[in-house]
This record gives C-alpha cells, sequence and structure tokens, in this order.
C-alpha cells in the first residue's frame, strides 16, 4: 500500500507535472499538431493546439514577424497622412519635388507612398523591377483598388492609351519654352545666325569647299552641309 512520492500509476512524473514516458512523444502533451498558415508570408505550418490556445505561432519565422509590425505601423503612418476624397485616399505629406507622388522616409529609406500602399494592402513587397501604376491617373492617390503593379513598358503603354505622352501640344518645348535653349540662346550654338546667312550666301553664289567654310567658322564640313541643307537652322531665312 506504500507508494512514493513522485510516482503514480505505474510511471514517475517529472518535477512538472508531465510525463516522462511521453518526453519522446509531444502529441502526448501538446495534443496532435494542426495545419496552420503563417500570417505574413502563408507559408503552412504544423503547430500543437495548445501554442494555439496560448496565442503562439502565428508565424513561421522571425523576419516574418518584423514584416507583419513593419505592415502593421506603415498602415498606421499611411493612414494617418492620408484623407478620404470619394473613392479616392490621397497622400497629405510631402510630394516628391521631381516626380510629384508622395514619398517619405521609412526605417532609414526613401519610399514612395503609393508603393508602400500597395505592399501594406497585399502584404508583400514590390518587386524592383516593377513600377506602381494608377488606374485613376492621380499621383497623390494611395487607395490600394486604384493601384496596380507592371513593367516600364506598361506603364508606357498605358500612359500612351490615355493620351498623357509628352508630344505635341504636350511636349516641354511647348508647355515650357522657357526651360529649353534655343537658337543663338545656347552656350553651344555654333554657327551663329549671321554666319548661316553668310554660309548660304556663299555657296549660292558659286562652287566652295564645304571643308574649307568649316575650318573658317570652326564646324566641320558635316555641319555645313546641314546648314546649307536646311536640316539644322531652318528658322533662319
Amino acid at each position: 500500500g506504500y507508494t512514493p512520492a513522485g510516482v503514480q500509476y505505474g510511471h514517475q512524473l517529472a518535477p512538472h507535472g508531465c510525463s516522462r514516458r511521453g518526453r519522446g512523444h509531444p502529441e502526448r502533451r501538446f495534443g496532435m499538431p494542426v495545419t496552420v498558415y503563417c500570417r505574413a508570408c502563408g507559408t503552412m505550418m504544423r503547430v500543437p493546439p495548445v501554442r494555439l490556445r496560448e496565442g503562439r505561432k502565428k508565424f513561421c519565422s522571425r523576419a516574418c514577424i518584423v514584416a507583419a509590425r513593419r505592415a502593421r505601423s506603415l498602415a498606421d503612418h499611411l493612414a494617418a497622412h492620408s484623407v478620404r476624397s470619394g473613392e479616392h485616399l490621397l497622400w497629405t505629406g510631402r510630394p516628391n519635388a521631381s516626380t510629384g507622388y508622395g514619398d517619405f522616409t521609412w526605417q532609414g529609406k526613401r519610399s514612395s507612398a503609393h508603393r508602400a500602399a500597395w505592399e501594406t494592402a497585399n502584404g508583400k513587397a514590390v518587386p524592383s523591377d516593377l513600377c506602381g501604376l494608377h488606374t485613376c491617373d492621380i499621383r497623390h492617390c494611395i487607395e490600394p483598388t486604384h493601384l496596380f503593379l507592371g513593367t516600364k513598358g506598361d506603364n508606357n503603354r498605358d500612359r500612351t492609351r490615355k493620351g498623357r505622352s509628352a508630344k505635341g501640344d504636350r511636349s516641354g518645348p511647348r508647355t515650357h519654352p522657357e526651360r529649353f535653349m534655343r537658337g543663338e540662346t545656347h552656350w553651344k550654338a555654333r554657327p551663329k545666325v549671321a554666319d548661316v546667312r553668310t554660309i548660304r550666301r556663299r555657296v549660292a553664289e558659286g562652287p566652295v569647299s564645304l571643308a574649307a567654310l568649316g575650318r573658317e567658322y570652326g564646324v566641320n564640313s558635316a555641319t555645313i552641309g546641314k546648314v546649307v541643307q536646311y536640316k539644322i537652322w531652318r528658322s533662319v531665312e
């Protein structure tokens, strides 16, 4: 009738109360593993139910934990710097001076607001060889449903299809002529306007060597030929 301390039902118990007999069989202690998926990358995992009850094993690796934390805090950052306007979610932070797209510094790196919005909504990074394209053509819109990925070629074709290419009346020289140096205002312009008229007159008056004219005016014979044929300096009569 005497039972030594620590011995019950024919086998010894470990100090923490679990059976030493089950040490080689975790399922006896924690239950049969169930299939779950990583919340960050979707990798399948086999996890004991007790770990799920404890609120653990939501992610497959430390990298996924860090990525999930970054995505969560990044979503908060985007929400704090945007405002809803109809169907658009407009970035209210600082825009990029050259591109017009919203950008900000995140974890020591420059990030585009619309690319970060797509990454937050889809839970994965935008590949470096792809661009973030807009269906609404509003550069500071970060509404995830208005964003899709594509190559630079896709971006150019989308721009052409929508009639937004910078050509014709939309070209830079037409919309901002003050930004372009034309004629003698360009510091590398040779020959000058007066020299162009003289060259054309001398060639019209009689046979003359283009090479000799080039040496005289400090250009090559090909440039003299283009002047005479009105391939350059077409505005000069």
